[in-house]
């Protein structure tokens, strides 16, 4: 037997310099995401297409595990 947690995120919101706010989907340490590769799976004229980013590090770590994450593609 094993157990899988599933890992993903939905774009929440986009900021004018192109960075987005992820809200979680599925659980696991958000902190562990930060600074590593990211990869958003999107529709571009109905056909689906990757686009690859990176996670952001936070500036400041006030609390261990982050609410939100932010990347930028």
């Amino acid at each position: 037997m094993a157990h899988l947690d599933e890992v993903g995120f939905a774009i929440s919101g986009i900021a004018r310099d192109g960075t987005v706010t992820l809200a979680r989907r599925g659980g696991f340490l958000l902190s562990l995401w930060e600074g590593q590769p990211a990869l958003a799976h999107v529709d571009v004229d109905g056909r689906p297409s990757s686009v690859r980013g990176i996670f952001l590090a936070r500036d400041r770590a006030r609390v261990a595990q982050p609410a939100a994450l932010t990347a930028w593609f």
